[in-house]
């Protein structure tokens, strides 16, 4: 079953940006399959393997939208051109084995027009689909929805309207974490590995990856900008928070609610030797 990345770029801006993402998927993943399309067919580069032309069936379909027809593998991971994969992710392909398609919510977490709570918007920026009428079924309806809310609400961006499609059609959707999208410069909470990055930095998303992967426990992270204005993060985990003097008191003042004083200084005694360590 043939697997590969997609990428929709237009303009020479977003295809340079689309080329250095993709350096990173063949990093991690040398054997990989990448397809480029875009409005500027006579593009080469050693980073795609095949470049084709973007359908143009649908007037105002933005490059954050998946036309129907734009499915070059059995198994397709479209990535928007501001990601960088950090570690492998064949586990997505995997994925599509029960599932038809897969994406992260927004971390904006904004309601979706004429849909009920707690329905909210999902993240375009990373999905994993596979070759399926139902898949096919969804990004037309996608595609529809996206010209309907541009012409009667003038709302541009494509998440709603993929909010709707996937409410309103059968399509069999998971949802994956954080990890798989991490949106920066945001503020957000971690579990694991960051597998793909999404966003813009002035200090780059590689350096991004590294200082959010620096460690692989509970973590938060939140924007940062420098002295030189360049936009940082700051990650902070669970065990550097632990060791903060409010944490303890906090956790001191807790135990003693539930347990006991005698207790809470049993349990602070051995807290502090372990900081000390």
């Amino acid at each position: 079953m043939s697997t590969g990345f997609l990428y929709i770029a237009s303009g020479k801006k977003y295809i340079k940006e689309a080329e250095n993402s993709a350096k990173s998927v063949y990093e991690h993943m040398p054997d990989a399959n990448i397809t480029l399309a875009t409005d500027t067919v006579d593009y080469e580069s050693e980073y795609f393997d095949d470049v084709i032309d973007i359908p143009k069936e649908f007037p105002h379909s933005a490059a954050s939208l998946i036309h129907p027809k734009l499915m070059p593998y059995e198994k397709t991971i479209r990535l928007d051109t501001d990601t960088y994969l950090c570690q492998p992710v064949d586990e997505l392909f995997d994925l599509l084995n029960k599932h038809d398609i897969a994406f992260t919510l927004s971390p904006g977490q904004n309601s979706v027009p004429d849909l009920p709570s707690p329905w909210i918007e999902f993240n375009g920026g990373v999905i994993a689909y596979k070759r399926s009428e139902a898949t096919k079924e969804l990004f037309s309806e996608w595609n529809d929805r996206f010209e309907k809310l541009l012409e009667t609400e003038g709302i541009e961006r494509g998440q709603p309207s993929l909010a709707q499609s996937v409410y309103h059609t059968d399509v069999n959707y998971f949802v994956l974490p954080r990890e798989y999208n991490c949106r920066v410069p945001r503020f957000g909470y971690l579990g694991s590995s960051v597998k793909i990055i999404h966003g813009r930095s002035t200090i780059g998303l590689e350096s991004l990856s590294e200082k959010l992967n620096s460690d692989n426990g509970p973590r938060v992270y939140w924007p940062k900008i420098r002295h030189n204005m360049k936009a940082d993060l700051n990650v902070e985990t669970r065990s550097q928070n632990e060791k903060k003097p409010m944490f303890l008191i906090f956790r001191f003042k807790k135990s003693i609610n539930r347990y006991g004083l005698k207790h809470a200084l049993k349990n602070s005694y051995y807290e502090l030797k372990k900081i000390i360590k």
